[in-house]
């Protein structure tokens, strides 16, 4: 799998849609998913990262995200999920491929191909908020520190983009965690159950949830997890990169 929808976008702890225009101050964070679907953060999974798909808000500036830790890295718990959380580094196109470079390369024909039916992804339009909001501020043409505006700057209020980097174990630790709910990280995918068996060259895991008609989710996951029965999935220990214990008690 390479994309998932979990956890939501915070003012002083009140849910925001994602996307949406900040109406009010506040501690901005990112907290555990909504009851709702529409309310949680979508995710693409790149690079070792969960790299969010839009902006989760529009109406931030730089100086009050790094008020609140969201620069740099942050430690936080999403669903269970330990991450460190932060802003996407480098500008596009300066010093050697960044962050941003490298994820445009990869993904930016979705927003280009998208813009031919929904203005918002946009990549050409700077000052036009709606454009702003889904590209994630200005720092595509910008130029600024990060990608994101600073307080004096005269716009003010720009698309929040967070990434997300699990905090887990080290793959060769992996008989600590038998019988336990994780995720893998592969090279371009993951995928989560319960830790059942662990040879010298596979790990298996038990698709929790599993109805019979369920196909598992490998996209992404190629020469990294193959189906071996129904809901079971053995995954190429050598392409681990690492293991995300979901803390008990919790879900995605």
């Amino acid at each position: 799998m390479t994309e998932i929808q979990f956890g939501t976008i915070r003012i002083d702890n009140d849910i925001m849609i994602p996307g949406d225009l900040r109406r009010k101050d506040g501690e901005i964070s990112i907290g555990d998913s909504g009851p709702l679907l529409e309310c949680n953060l979508r995710w693409i999974y790149h690079d070792g990262k969960l790299v969010s798909e839009r902006s989760a808000m529009f109406g931030a500036n730089y100086d009050e995200l790094e008020v609140d830790g969201l620069c740099y890295g942050k430690a936080v718990v999403i669903d269970g999920m330990p991450f460190t959380v932060r802003l996407m580094e480098g500008d596009l196109g300066k010093d050697l491929p960044s962050e941003v470079d490298r994820f445009l390369d990869e993904y930016g024909h979705r927003m280009r191909e998208a813009a031919q039916t929904d203005p918002y992804w946009c990549l050409s339009t700077e000052a036009t908020p709606p454009m702003r909001l889904y590209r994630g501020g200005s720092y595509l043409r910008g130029g600024r520190y990060d990608g994101y505006c600073r307080g004096d700057d005269t716009l003010g209020a720009l698309g929040y983009r967070p990434i997300l980097i699990p905090e887990a174990f080290n793959p060769q630790r992996a008989h600590l965690l038998q019988g336990k709910h994780v995720y893998l990280y592969g090279p371009e995918g993951f995928v989560d159950g319960i830790l059942s068996e662990i040879t010298d060259y596979d790990l298996t895991l038990e698709i929790p949830r599993c109805p019979p008609s369920m196909v598992v989710n490998l996209i992404g996951c190629a020469g990294f997890a193959r189906e071996i029965a129904r809901c079971r999935v053995a995954v190429n220990r050598d392409q681990v990169r690492c293991i995300q214990l979901v803390q008990a008690g919790e879900k995605r």
